[in-house]
C-alpha cells in the first residue's frame, strides 16, 4: 500500500505541481482547496504527509495544525506560505508543523522534504 499525502491549497497550479512531484516518489496524493474540505479528507485518508497552505478561503492553516496533529500525531505537516514572516514561521512550528516551506518553492526542495519525512 502506498503512503497517502494530502495537499491543501487554494491555488490549483500548486496542487497539480505537488501531485505530479509526489507521483515521481510513488506517493498517492489528493488535494482540496479549503480547510473544511481538508478536515473531511484528512479523516478519510489519514495521510503520512500534509502540505498545508497558510492563507485559505475559509481561514488560516496555522490555526488548524493542532487539530490535525491531535487526530494523527505521526502525520508530517508541511506549512506553506507565500507570506513568510518570522512570526508566522515561529507560530506554525510551535503549533506542531514539522517544516515551514516558503513559496515559491523548487522541485528540489519538495523532493528533499519528501525524502526526509516520507514513510514508504
Amino acid at each position: 500500500m502506498k503512503s497517502e499525502v494530502l495537499i491543501v491549497d487554494d491555488e490549483m497550479d500548486i496542487c497539480l505541481l505537488l501531485k505530479s512531484l509526489l507521483k515521481t516518489k510513488e506517493l498517492n496524493s489528493s488535494f482540496v482547496q479549503t480547510l473544511n474540505e481538508a478536515e473531511v479528507k484528512f479523516e478519510e485518508t489519514k495521510p503520512c504527509i500534509l502540505f498545508l497552505d497558510m492563507n485559505l478561503p475559509d481561514g488560516n492553516g496555522i490555526q488548524r495544525i493542532e487539530t490535525f496533529k491531535n487526530k494523527s500525531p505521526h502525520t508530517n505537516i508541511i506549512m506553506m506560505s507565500a507570506y513568510d514572516t518570522a512570526e508566522d514561521r515561529k507560530k506554525a512550528l510551535e503549533q506542531g508543523a514539522d517544516i515551514f516551506l516558503s513559496k515559491p518553492f523548487t522541485r528540489k526542495q519538495i523532493l528533499e522534504i519528501v525524502d526526509k519525512v516520507a514513510v514508504h
